[in-house]
């Protein structure tokens, strides 16, 4: 697992904005089993290795900006991208058993993970199987090879934004 921070340029720093206002769509849904979630799709998951996710969202091209920035300056290359979307969750006063997403993979076949948070939040963390917590704050990347993943609440009356894309 690689914890790195992404300095977005000015023009995505509005983007980011955007995205955190008012203004944006949002659609919401449940995800691996536990989590309510607003999410915006980018692009559709395949979950055939080997072929790209169909874009879904207007705002593919300038959210995958984003991935691309960071991935060039770390010298990861990629050949397919087989999801990307961008999820707003918060702390559900229902669910006490402090896990936000059950433990899951993303895809059948090997991967890998990139996290982009998008804002700063309280408490929470990602956890990544055989790697130590990470409480996230904003900007900061979290990028591993697929393995099992959840996160864990943020604090009351936080939200926690992320894009999240899946590729080799």
């Amino acid at each position: 697992m690689i914890v790195s921070n992404l300095k977005p340029s000015e023009q995505q720093q509005e983007l980011i904005t955007h995205i955190l206002g008012g203004e944006f769509s949002w659609y919401f849904g449940q995800g691996y089993g536990k989590v309510n979630q607003f999410s915006h799709t980018l692009l559709r998951r395949s979950d055939i290795k080997g072929e790209n996710g169909e874009v879904a969202s207007s705002y593919y091209d300038p959210c995958i900006t984003l991935f691309y920035k960071w991935c060039s300056e770390n010298n990861v290359k990629v050949n397919h991208i087989y999801r990307a979307a961008i999820n707003s969750t918060w702390k559900d006063e229902y669910k006490q058993d402090g896990i936000t997403t059950n433990k899951h993979t993303d895809h059948a076949f090997d991967h890998k993970v990139w996290l982009f948070y998008l804002n700063q939040f309280g408490e929470g963390v990602v956890n990544v199987e055989g790697h130590p917590k990470h409480k996230p704050n904003k900007y900061d990347v979290v990028y591993f090879d697929g393995q099992t993943h959840w996160i864990e609440p943020c604090g009351a009356g936080d939200r926690r934004v992320a894009m999240v894309v899946t590729f080799d």
